[in-house]
């Protein structure tokens, strides 16, 4: 195991102490259950089965919302969606923070290795897509990091994790009640326009 990876329940951990009212958009299986178990019920809407989509789920609300936005992708979604960062970069929303946990692999799917797994390639694709702010974060430097990230502007923080071990759930949570209690704590800070 790499000295430096995260324990994404770590990471999740700080997040939440740093900024506990934030607006989260978290991809799917047990990183997304780990988030919704952590974080203020309400403050956390999960991409159940839509791998790939955080980005361009986040970049909606960053442009209707007045907070920060935290957008959590793992480095599979990411690489199915490669199109969405240089999207993201290109409008560069001042208040959104795309958080890439890099695991190595597709874990939900099976635990294939992705493309990048092993490299350090994932700074370089988000550079190489037009983010002008990105940083890697470590076990050593996540306070650092996470203050660096919920600076105003669009940034990218990698996260190089370890493989979460978190049980997926018997029953999800409605999408429904997600998404109803989502836009109740977040509604009237969206922008109707």
């Amino acid at each position: 195991m790499d000295r430096k990876a995260l324990d994404v329940c770590y990471l999740f951990t700080k997040l939440n102490t740093f900024c506990p009212s934030l607006q989260i958009v978290c991809h799917l299986g047990p990183t997304a259950f780990l988030a919704t178990d952590i974080f203020h019920p309400g403050t956390v809407l999960p991409l159940y089965g839509s791998m790939g989509m955080v980005l361009p789920v986040g970049l909606g609300l960053a442009l209707k919302s007045n907070s920060k936005i935290i957008a959590v992708e793992g480095d599979g979604g990411l690489l199915m969606n490669l199109g969405a960062a240089a999207t993201v970069a290109t409008i560069s929303p001042r208040n959104m923070l795309c958080i890439i946990l890099d695991n190595g692999g597709y874990r939900t799917t099976g635990g294939q290795p992705s493309a990048f797994s092993g490299t350090k390639g994932i700074p370089e694709i988000l550079e190489a897509s037009g983010f002008d702010y990105v940083m890697t974060a470590t076990e050593e430097n996540i306070c650092d990091a996470l203050t660096w990230g919920l600076q105003p502007g669009l940034r990218a923080l990698v996260c190089k994790t370890i493989p979460l071990n978190y049980p997926f759930r018997d029953r999800l949570i409605s999408p429904t009640d997600t998404i109803s209690a989502f836009a109740e704590r977040y509604g009237s800070n969206l922008d109707d326009s």
